[in-house]
Protein backbone atom coordinates (compact mmCIF):
# COMPACT_ATOMS: atom_id res chain seq x y z
CA UNK A 1 0.00 0.00 0.00
CA UNK A 2 1.21 3.66 -1.25
CA UNK A 3 0.19 5.90 1.23
CA UNK A 4 0.69 9.71 0.41
CA UNK A 5 2.16 12.41 2.68
CA UNK A 6 -0.74 14.94 3.28
CA UNK A 7 0.87 18.75 2.86
CA UNK A 8 -0.14 20.21 6.04
CA UNK A 9 -1.00 23.89 5.47
CA UNK A 10 -0.22 26.75 7.79
CA UNK A 11 -3.27 26.59 10.06
CA UNK A 12 -3.18 22.89 10.07
CA UNK A 13 0.11 23.12 11.31
CA UNK A 14 -1.19 25.43 14.30
CA UNK A 15 -4.03 23.44 15.16
CA UNK A 16 -1.41 20.74 15.36
CA UNK A 17 0.86 22.49 17.67
CA UNK A 18 0.73 24.03 21.14
CA UNK A 19 -0.38 27.25 21.71
CA UNK A 20 -1.01 29.90 24.44
CA UNK A 21 -3.18 32.97 24.15
CA UNK A 22 -2.00 36.14 25.34
CA UNK A 23 -4.64 39.41 26.35
CA UNK A 24 -2.62 42.13 25.90
CA UNK A 25 -4.68 44.44 28.17
CA UNK A 26 -8.00 43.92 30.41
CA UNK A 27 -11.05 46.12 28.94
CA UNK A 28 -12.08 46.59 25.36
CA UNK A 29 -13.53 49.37 23.32
CA UNK A 30 -14.78 47.57 20.78
CA UNK A 31 -17.18 46.22 23.50
CA UNK A 32 -18.87 43.29 21.03
CA UNK A 33 -22.53 43.08 22.02
CA UNK A 34 -21.35 39.15 22.51
CA UNK A 35 -18.66 39.69 24.66
CA UNK A 36 -18.76 40.13 28.49
CA UNK A 37 -16.29 42.44 28.78
CA UNK A 38 -18.16 44.83 31.49
CA UNK A 39 -18.31 40.98 33.78
CA UNK A 40 -14.70 40.30 33.04
CA UNK A 41 -13.83 43.72 34.17
CA UNK A 42 -15.26 43.47 37.34
CA UNK A 43 -14.70 40.19 38.24
CA UNK A 44 -10.45 41.35 37.43
CA UNK A 45 -11.06 44.44 39.47
CA UNK A 46 -11.20 42.26 42.48
CA UNK A 47 -8.38 40.69 41.75
CA UNK A 48 -5.15 43.31 40.05
CA UNK A 49 -5.20 47.30 39.31
CA UNK A 50 -3.12 46.24 36.51
CA UNK A 51 -4.82 46.47 32.87
CA UNK A 52 -2.18 46.20 30.78
CA UNK A 53 0.48 43.80 29.82
CA UNK A 54 4.10 45.59 30.24
CA UNK A 55 6.84 45.07 27.84
CA UNK A 56 8.69 43.84 30.66
CA UNK A 57 6.71 41.16 32.17
CA UNK A 58 5.94 39.56 28.74
CA UNK A 59 9.52 39.15 27.88
CA UNK A 60 9.99 37.36 31.09
CA UNK A 61 7.49 34.99 30.30
CA UNK A 62 7.74 34.68 26.86
CA UNK A 63 11.13 33.19 27.57
CA UNK A 64 10.13 31.06 30.25
CA UNK A 65 7.47 29.29 27.89
CA UNK A 66 9.05 26.40 25.24
CA UNK A 67 10.38 27.73 22.02
CA UNK A 68 7.78 25.03 20.51
CA UNK A 69 4.64 26.85 21.73
CA UNK A 70 2.69 29.30 19.42
CA UNK A 71 1.99 32.90 20.59
CA UNK A 72 -1.73 33.80 20.07
CA UNK A 73 -2.36 37.99 20.73
CA UNK A 74 -6.18 38.16 21.33
CA UNK A 75 -7.84 36.94 24.54
CA UNK A 76 -10.55 38.41 25.68
CA UNK A 77 -9.57 41.96 24.61
CA UNK A 78 -8.15 43.86 21.35
CA UNK A 79 -4.72 43.09 21.40
CA UNK A 80 -3.60 46.74 19.79
CA UNK A 81 -4.94 48.56 22.23
CA UNK A 82 -1.75 48.11 24.28
CA UNK A 83 0.50 50.52 22.91
CA UNK A 84 3.09 47.52 23.20
CA UNK A 85 1.64 44.87 21.27
CA UNK A 86 3.88 45.83 18.11
CA UNK A 87 7.00 45.39 20.25
CA UNK A 88 5.56 41.78 21.64
CA UNK A 89 4.95 40.80 18.22
CA UNK A 90 8.60 41.54 17.18
CA UNK A 91 10.19 40.08 20.06
CA UNK A 92 8.06 36.68 19.91
CA UNK A 93 8.90 37.05 15.99
CA UNK A 94 13.02 37.59 16.76
CA UNK A 95 12.74 34.37 19.01
CA UNK A 96 11.33 32.66 16.01
CA UNK A 97 7.70 31.59 17.81
CA UNK A 98 4.79 30.65 15.77
CA UNK A 99 2.80 34.01 15.98
CA UNK A 100 -1.15 34.14 15.63
CA UNK A 101 -3.26 37.13 15.64
CA UNK A 102 -6.78 37.83 16.28
CA UNK A 103 -7.98 41.37 15.76
CA UNK A 104 -10.70 43.99 14.83
CA UNK A 105 -7.27 46.57 13.77
CA UNK A 106 -8.95 48.62 16.56
CA UNK A 107 -6.15 50.20 18.04
CA UNK A 108 -3.08 49.77 15.23
CA UNK A 109 -1.90 52.87 13.44
CA UNK A 110 -0.38 52.82 10.16
CA UNK A 111 3.13 53.04 11.00
CA UNK A 112 2.18 50.21 12.93
CA UNK A 113 0.97 48.44 10.24
CA UNK A 114 3.98 49.15 7.82
CA UNK A 115 5.86 47.43 10.45
CA UNK A 116 4.23 44.06 10.94
CA UNK A 117 3.24 43.64 7.51
CA UNK A 118 6.28 41.41 6.90
CA UNK A 119 5.87 39.56 9.83
CA UNK A 120 5.37 35.66 8.94
CA UNK A 121 2.19 35.14 10.50
CA UNK A 122 0.87 31.43 11.50
CA UNK A 123 -2.62 32.95 11.16
CA UNK A 124 -4.19 36.51 11.19
CA UNK A 125 -7.68 36.32 12.15
CA UNK A 126 -9.61 39.85 11.34
CA UNK A 127 -12.58 40.40 12.64
CA UNK A 128 -14.65 42.70 10.59
CA UNK A 129 -17.97 44.26 11.13
CA UNK A 130 -21.17 43.12 10.32
CA UNK A 131 -24.36 44.59 9.16
CA UNK A 132 -26.09 44.04 12.57
CA UNK A 133 -23.73 46.55 14.22
CA UNK A 134 -22.77 44.07 16.95
CA UNK A 135 -19.41 45.23 17.19
CA UNK A 136 -18.38 49.03 18.46
CA UNK A 137 -16.07 49.73 15.09
CA UNK A 138 -15.85 52.99 13.76
CA UNK A 139 -15.30 52.66 9.60
CA UNK A 140 -13.32 55.77 8.56
CA UNK A 141 -11.17 56.65 6.48
CA UNK A 142 -8.49 55.67 8.60
CA UNK A 143 -10.22 52.13 9.45
CA UNK A 144 -10.41 51.84 5.38
CA UNK A 145 -6.82 52.59 4.57
CA UNK A 146 -5.29 49.81 7.18
CA UNK A 147 -7.71 47.33 5.94
CA UNK A 148 -6.12 48.08 2.28
CA UNK A 149 -2.55 47.72 3.64
CA UNK A 150 -3.90 44.47 4.98
CA UNK A 151 -5.53 43.33 1.57
CA UNK A 152 -2.21 44.49 -0.06
CA UNK A 153 0.11 43.62 2.37
CA UNK A 154 2.17 40.05 2.78
CA UNK A 155 -0.29 39.13 5.19
CA UNK A 156 -2.28 36.41 4.61
CA UNK A 157 -5.64 36.75 6.54
CA UNK A 158 -8.91 34.98 7.37
CA UNK A 159 -11.80 37.30 7.33
CA UNK A 160 -14.31 36.73 9.88
CA UNK A 161 -17.77 38.44 10.19
CA UNK A 162 -21.18 37.88 11.72
CA UNK A 163 -24.41 38.48 10.35
CA UNK A 164 -25.63 38.06 6.53
CA UNK A 165 -22.86 40.26 5.25
CA UNK A 166 -20.54 42.49 5.83
CA UNK A 167 -20.83 46.28 7.14
CA UNK A 168 -21.94 48.23 4.16
CA UNK A 169 -18.83 50.55 3.76
CA UNK A 170 -16.38 47.05 3.91
CA UNK A 171 -18.89 45.08 0.96
CA UNK A 172 -17.27 46.32 -2.22
CA UNK A 173 -13.41 46.54 -0.80
CA UNK A 174 -13.51 42.83 0.35
CA UNK A 175 -15.48 41.50 -2.86
CA UNK A 176 -14.18 38.18 -3.91
CA UNK A 177 -12.89 37.37 -0.85
CA UNK A 178 -13.56 34.22 1.58
CA UNK A 179 -15.59 35.62 4.56
CA UNK A 180 -15.95 33.37 7.44
CA UNK A 181 -19.59 33.89 8.90
CA UNK A 182 -19.30 31.75 12.17
CA UNK A 183 -22.72 32.41 14.36
CA UNK A 184 -22.28 35.05 17.44
CA UNK A 185 -22.14 33.04 20.48
CA UNK A 186 -23.36 34.58 23.84
CA UNK A 187 -20.30 34.69 26.23
CA UNK A 188 -21.64 34.76 29.43
CA UNK A 189 -24.86 35.32 28.22
CA UNK A 190 -25.03 38.66 26.94
CA UNK A 191 -26.88 37.58 23.61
Amino acid sequence: MNARKKTLTKQDRYLKASAIEITTRVGCSVSCVYCPQKKLSIEYAKHSNILELKMDVFKTCLDKIPPYVHIVFGGMSEPFLNPECIEMILYAAGKKRGIGVTTTLVGIKPSDMRIIKNVNFEFFYLHLPGDQKAENIQINDEYLRLLGEILESNISACYISHGKQLHPKLQRLLKGKRIIRPPMISRSGNI
